[in-house]
């Protein structure tokens, strides 16, 4: 998990490392308080991740909490996984008391906006264009993240890919 999160948002610190974003990552592995992450397993195997931390953009700090870290291994993309990922945060975040979240996204806003976030600004980081997008969070979310484990809504094909839907 920690060479995904490396791999696909490492270009966001500069200055860190994988050592450094695994400390990072350890230290969100709770449930009852920002910041936590979930990991979807598909038997043993990690499939995915999403996080609630409270502060995601440097230049947004007066923004929180915040949606990040959303990963889904590529063998498993376009089953829905993401989408419960982002739906268990939300719910975990209602639970903590949040009445909205916070994501940006560098390629990924036609994603949000079709689950219900709502295009918020435009910012830039390390010199890329993102959107930020913001989730109003409804009582009905409280109790939604009573999930212990998030798991793939079927498991991928035998040739090791996802089925699509």
């Amino acid at each position: 998990m920690i060479g995904w999160h490396w791999t696909e948002f490492g270009y966001e610190d500069p200055g860190g490392s994988a050592a450094s974003w695994r400390a990072d990552l350890l230290a969100t592995l709770q449930r009852d308080r920002v910041p936590l992450a979930l990991v979807a397993l598909d038997g043993p195997k990690p499939v995915g991740s999403a996080e609630l931390i409270e502060h995601d953009l440097d230049s947004r700090r007066d923004l929180s909490p915040w949606l990040a870290g959303v990963y889904v291994a590529p063998a498993y993309r376009r089953a829905g996984l993401g989408r419960r990922l982002v739906r268990t945060i939300e719910g975990r975040a209602a639970d903590l008391g949040f009445s909205c979240l916070f994501c940006f996204t560098e390629d990924a806003a036609e994603f949000y906006v079709a689950i219900g976030w709502q295009r918020y600004a435009e910012a830039v980081l390390q010199g890329r264009a993102v959107t930020i997008l913001r989730r109003e969070l409804s009582p009905s979310a409280r109790g939604s993240s009573r999930v212990g484990r998030v798991e793939p809504e079927w498991p991928p094909g035998a040739d090791g890919t996802a089925n699509a839907e």
